[in-house]
């Protein structure tokens, strides 16, 4: 579908209340036609989506519910998954591909994490063999840990490699390795990499160590970003200022993100009506500065806002409303 307006959507919204609803990042030519080649794809934003279950963090608060795990806040959780997003911004977005910081905006999605637009010319018309590229150097996976050292080296029996200051890749391998083995953090400053083993095949097997522990360190972003988001020009994500149909929050711009707590900020249902409904189980969770739960297999009467939350996850059922 297509809309010539902002006030045409609005309209639409309010009239249909739909469950759930996205848009497209593409840019069209003629964004009614039908069918889908008619529109005239003419470029798309560069759209990085991470989701706090990506990260593969188990946390106390989450809980099974008809044999499904069912993720609810975690303050630790959440902290680390902005550590992510903050890293994508500033160290790859901004620092490794120089994209300027006002052509980048985060989105709150609503549920689990955060969706990064790029919204740049220069970027727009990228197909998608290049946004493979621009995903495979972020995750590391088109990192080869060889090229960082100088090879030539070996023969006069040291081991030349990357120094903390050095950009990309190189720079992050030799901070990595620093925090990883701080006793070594004074030569790997200086480029002048420690040789950790004795003998003639000292030096060679010493780099081969270091090559390997490179590459288990390289993709250490790529468990946190849906690459398929990324490459996809015509991905549909959501659309901000409506209601995720799976929490009730609202998926909105965040400016902010170190301030920025989703179970507060993008809680925007009142509390009115309150809703009796069955909770199967859920822990102990917050939203709206209000602590609730935890509940199970037990009947309760909640604020519109914590009712709606618990049934869009599926751990509960509504019973009735109670009027004012």
């Amino acid at each position: 579908m297509a809309f010539s307006s902002e006030r045409e959507l609005n309209d639409f919204l309010r009239r249909e209340t739909p469950l759930y609803i996205s848009y497209s990042v593409g840019y069209f030519e003629f964004p009614s036609a039908t069918p889908m080649e008619a529109k005239g794809l003419v470029g798309a934003d560069l759209v990085f989506e991470f989701d706090v279950d990506e990260l593969g963090i188990n946390s106390p608060f989450d809980v099974v519910v008809d044999g499904k795990t069912v993720l609810f806040p975690d303050p630790e959780r959440e902290d680390m998954l902005k550590e992510k997003v903050e890293t994508l911004v500033k160290d790859f977005l901004m620092g490794d591909l120089g994209i300027k910081r006002s052509e980048i905006f985060i989105n709150f999605s609503g549920n689990r994490g955060y969706h990064i637009h790029v919204r740049s010319e220069e970027l727009r018309g990228l197909d998608k063999d290049a946004r493979i590229e621009i995903v495979e150097y972020i995750t590391g996976q088109s990192i080869d840990p060889r090229y960082f050292f100088d090879m030539d080296s070996l023969a006069l029996g040291k081991i030349i490699g990357p120094k903390p200051t050095d950009p990309g890749w190189f720079g992050r391998i030799a901070r990595y390795m620093m925090q990883k083995y701080p006793e070594y953090a004074e030569m790997i400053k200086r480029g002048q990499w420690p040789i950790l083993y004795r003998g003639r095949e000292g030096v060679l097997k010493t780099v081969q160590r270091w090559i390997r522990e490179a590459r288990e360190a390289s993709p250490y972003m790529g468990n946190a970003i849906d690459v398929n988001t990324s490459v996809d020009i015509h991905r549909l994500i959501r659309l901000p200022g409506s209601l995720h149909g799976g929490t009730g929050l609202a998926a909105m711009p965040v400016r902010n993100l170190k301030t920025f707590y989703p179970y507060n900020d993008a809680v925007v249902l009142g509390e009115r009506p309150y809703l009796t409904i069955f909770v199967k189980k859920c822990p102990e969770f917050e939203l709206k500065g209000e602590t609730f739960g935890p509940f199970e297999n037990q009947k309760v009467e909640l604020p519109l806002y914590a009712s709606i939350f618990l049934l869009g996850k599926g751990v509960a059922e509504w019973i009735s409303t109670t009027s004012d």
